[in-house]
C-alpha cells in the first residue's frame, strides 16, 4: 500500500496520461483512493463550483507494467486522476463488478475511447472514457464460503461389510464349506512347508477322501489343495494328520 511516506521519500508518482485515443492505464491498486480537490493546469490553484464548493477528484495509485525508456528507476507506479467523464465511467465499472467502490488489491482498466463536442466553439472537446474493475478477492471470506471436501465416506458402525448381494454368515455359523467334513477337535494344524518337502520326496496314490479335511484344517489354496492329492497315508500319519482321515 502507499502511504505518505511513500510519496515523500519517492518525490511522488508520475500521473496517469491518456495523450491519444486508444491510450488505456490498467493496474493494481496500491494505496486508499484518495478525494483531492482539482486544480487548474499551469497555476495549481483551487478550482470551485458555481456555489464556491471545490471541485473534487479521486486520486488512484496503481502499480502498472508500463515503463518509460529512458527513465531509470520506473517503477511503474503512476497516479489516476479520477474525475469528470472518467469518474462516470469508473463509477459504473465498479457497479457492474458488484463492488461498493475501489479497493486495495482490485484491479482497474481506464481507456480513452473517443472525443465529445466542446462546450464553447473552439474549446477543447472532453473526453470520454471506459473503465473495467475487478474487486480484490477476500482470502478469509473465499474460505468461508467454500464448501469443505469432507473426510472420506466410512461405512456405518454396525453396517455389513458383506458385499451387496452376498449372504452373510450367521453369528456361530460353520465358514467350512457344505459337503466337507469339519475339522475335529485337537486336530494337528497343517504345516504347508512340511507337506510340500513330503511331496517333493515321493509321490503316492490320491487320498482324495483326505484332502477335503485336510483343506478345512489349513485353508490351503487351491496348488496346494492338488498336490496334496498325491499323499499316501503313511505320509500323512507322519505329518501328525491321522485324526483328519476318514
Amino acid at each position: 500500500m502507499t502511504t505518505s511516506n511513500d510519496l515523500l521519500m519517492a518525490g511522488g508518482l508520475k500521473s496517469a496520461s491518456f495523450p491519444v485515443i486508444g491510450t488505456r492505464v490498467s493496474g493494481v491498486i496500491i494505496g486508499l483512493p484518495n478525494p483531492v480537490p482539482q486544480t487548474e493546469f499551469g497555476t495549481g490553484k483551487v478550482k470551485f463550483w458555481d456555489d464556491g464548493t471545490p471541485r473534487m477528484q479521486v486520486v488512484v495509485h496503481l502499480a502498472t507494467e508500463e515503463r518509460l525508456p529512458g527513465v531509470p528507476g520506473d517503477t511503474g507506479r503512476r497516479a489516476l486522476y479520477v474525475k469528470g467523464r472518467m469518474r462516470i465511467a469508473v463509477r459504473e465499472a465498479v457497479r457492474r463488478a458488484g463492488a461498493s467502490g475501489l479497493a486495495v488489491g482490485g484491479t482497474l482498466a481506464v481507456a480513452y475511447i473517443g472525443d465529445g463536442e466542446p462546450a464553447v466553439a473552439g474549446g477543447r472537446p472532453p473526453k470520454h472514457y471506459d473503465a473495467e474493475y475487478v474487486p480484490p478477492v477476500n482470502e478469509a471470506n473465499a474460505a468461508l464460503m467454500a464448501d469443505d471436501p469432507g473426510p472420506a465416506a466410512t461405512a456405518p458402525v454396525g453396517a455389513s461389510a458383506v458385499p451387496a448381494g452376498m449372504p452373510a454368515v450367521p453369528v456361530g455359523a460353520s465358514t467350512v464349506p457344505a459337503g466337507m467334513p469339519a475339522v475335529p477337535a485337537g486336530a494337528a494344524p497343517l504345516d504347508a512347508q512340511r507337506v510340500l518337502q513330503a511331496l517333493a520326496a515321493r509321490t503316492a496314490p490320491p487320498a482324495s477322501t483326505a484332502v477335503p479335511a485336510l483343506a478345512a484344517a489349513a485353508g490351503t489354496d487351491a496348488q496346494v489343495l492338488a498336490r496334496l492329492g498325491r499323499l499316501g497315508p503313511e505320509v500323512l500319519a507322519q505329518l501328525g494328520l491321522t485324526a483328519l482321515q476318514p
